[in-house]
């Protein structure tokens, strides 16, 4: 998948509803444009609530990066093609 280290500072947001017992749960990460949302189920336990939790973060790693960061990866891997090309010579 990818590491942790990718995602840059993870937010997760755990917030109660008018249900007390169903929480909205919104995950947003540094170096992602978008944030991910679900709602946990009623009477879930908290081993649910993880196995929830980790297929949101995985669904991080689907969302794009910020544009400054995929800005910089397209100049890193220009570079990285120039140097292999003059190398060559």
């Amino acid at each position: 998948m990818g590491e942790l280290s990718l995602l840059g500072r993870t937010v997760i947001i755990a917030e109660p509803t008018a249900n007390q017992e169903v929480f909205k749960i919104e995950v947003q990460a540094e170096n992602r444009d978008g944030t991910v949302k679900g709602e946990t189920k009623e009477g879930e336990t908290i081993d649910q609530f993880i196995l929830r939790l980790k297929g949101m973060m995985k669904a991080m790693f689907q969302e794009p990066l910020k544009k400054e960061l995929r800005d910089k990866e397209k100049e890193k891997q220009k570079q990285d093609l120039v140097g292999q090309v003059m190398g060559k010579k």
